[in-house]
């Protein structure tokens, strides 16, 4: 399988089951299904709303068939039609990427979402984040289908180089020493930031790349919340990861190794505040 065949074919993640209609539905052009999933996602915390904690719990769901199975118990009509802001599925970046992958997946095109860090959320904090690219049959268009176009100084649905840092690029930027740490990370408030949370996102960032889209506060393998001593496995990942697309076979190489591949297990640390080991489902690449 070459790597375009790779991204077009669902993972366990995108993949929507019994729901595949629902994703037929949605729109071919890329405006139009950005805007279609932005009428089907609420962020947790952006949107302002006061969720219940039965309704915060749906930030957990990892799989675009438990999505689609929410949104259609709440409204049967096809996912074209936006839901009121607190009738869509609660979620988070990962969120919007995962149905924006899947759509378009779906439809035979090849997409993926990528780990890291934004430019353009605050004028003084890079947020942790994920977007999707999809292949537009001459190069990978980035794109954030979490916002509408015209809020930002870019093209949201052609994202320049620049504006969205990749994990592998944020942490070599940390290794030399050209970057405060302390900037990055869930938010400044917060103490889920700084070197050992770059440094467990570059590791996210291969699983994404890899096909395991997994929620962003799951952990496994090297990730701690302490940076540790031996930074090698991770230096090397990152340069790895930083080559593009010429060394894809590599990346699903390193996916191989223990100390980065999913487990049968992970350790979720949920925004719910429910933290709990949970078996995943994977698939051998």
């Amino acid at each position: 399988m070459n790597q375009l065949e790779f991204y077009t074919a669902h993972s366990d993640f995108t993949h929507p089951a019994e729901w595949s209609h629902l994703l037929d539905a949605l729109p071919d052009g890329i405006p139009e299904l950005c805007q279609a999933i932005q009428g089907l996602v609420v962020h947790y915390v952006a949107s302002g709303i006061a969720f219940t904690p039965e309704r915060l719990k749906e930030i957990d769901t990892r799989w675009v068939k438990g999505i689609c199975r929410t949104l259609h118990a709440r409204d049967d009509r096809p996912l074209i039609q936006p839901r009121e802001p607190s009738e869509r599925l609660v979620g988070c970046c990962r969120d919007f990427a995962l149905l924006f992958v899947a759509a378009l997946r779906q439809k035979g095109i090849p997409a993926r979402s990528r780990v890291g860090f934004s430019t353009y959320l605050s004028p003084s904090f890079f947020h942790d984040h994920v977007v999707g690219e999809y292949w537009n049959g001459q190069r990978w268009v980035m794109v954030d289908p979490e916002f509408a176009p015209g809020i930002f100084g870019f093209d949201i649905q052609d994202m320049p180089k620049g504006v969205f840092l990749s994990a592998a690029q944020v942490w070599q930027a940390f290794r030399q020493g050209q970057i405060n740490p302390e900037l990055y990370g869930v938010a400044p408030q917060l103490p889920w930031k700084g070197d050992w949370f770059i440094r467990n996102y570059v590791v996210k960032e291969l699983s994404h790349l890899c096909k395991h889209e997994l929620l962003l506060w799951d952990q496994w393998g090297v990730m701690t919340e302490q940076l540790g001593n031996d930074l090698e496995p991770i230096d090397q990942l990152a340069e790895l990861l930083m080559q593009g697309d010429a060394a894809f076979e590599d990346w699903l190489k390193a996916y191989q190794k223990p100390v980065f591949q999913v487990p049968e297990q992970v350790f979720c640390q949920s925004p719910t505040g429910n933290l709990r080991p949970e078996r995943i489902a994977t698939t051998v690449l």
